[in-house]
C-alpha cells in the first residue's frame, strides 16, 4: 500500500519492523498546540503507530521543558506516548563525545553550525548498526545530506 503526503510525495507503507527517529522539533510540535508545526506534527504522528520509534535522550531533554511541564495536556500526552511498547529511549553515550567535538570543530571553522542534539541525531542516522529507516523532523536541511547518503526517508 502507498500513502500520499502533504507535499504530494508517495511513500511506501512502512513495515512495523522499520524504525523512525524523531527530532526534538517534531516532539515539541506534537505536544505544543502553540507550535507553528503542531498541525503538521499531528499529521505525521500516524507513523508513530506503524513503526518502532527511537527517541534519543537529548531530544527528550529539549522537549520536556518548563513550558511543556506547565501544560498539563502536553505533559499527559507525552507521558502516554512514551509508555507505548514501540517507543525506545536511546542512550546517546556512544555518540556524545564525538558529537560535541564535531559540532565545535564545524562552528570554529565557520563551515556549518549544528546543535549538539542535531549532531547526535546525524551520528545515529549514520550509524551502520542503529541507522533508522525514517526521520521525523521539520529541519530537513540539518539532516538531508546524511539521510540521502544512508537512504533514510525524511518524513
Amino acid at each position: 500500500m502507498r500513502i500520499s503526503t502533504k507535499e504530494n510525495r508517495t511513500l511506501q507503507m512502512p513495515r512495523p519492523t522499520e524504525t523512525v527517529l524523531g527530532d526534538s522539533c517534531f516532539w515539541i510540535a506534537l505536544v505544543d498546540s502553540r507550535d507553528q508545526h503542531h498541525v503538521a506534527a499531528g499529521t505525521k504522528a500516524l507513523y508513530l503507530n506503524m513503526l518502532q520509534v527511537l527517541i534519543p535522550w537529548p531530544c527528550l531533554y529539549e522537549t520536556v521543558s518548563t513550558r511543556m511541564m506547565r501544560n498539563k495536556y502536553a505533559t499527559v500526552a507525552l507521558d502516554t506516548l512514551l509508555s507505548r511498547g514501540n517507543i525506545t529511549l536511546v542512550d546517546d553515550s556512544r555518540y556524545r563525545d564525538s558529537a560535541y567535538e564535531k559540532s565545535i570543530e564545524l562552528a570554529k571553522s565557520g563551515k556549518r553550525y549544528i546543535a549538539l542534539v542535531d549532531m547526535i541525531i546525524r551520528m545515529m542516522c549514520d550509524d551502520e548498526i542503529r541507522s533508522p529507516n525514517y526521520l521525523l523532523t521539520f529541519n530537513e536541511t540539518d539532516f538531508r545530506d546524511v539521510c540521502v547518503a544512508r537512504g533514510i526517508e525524511i518524513l
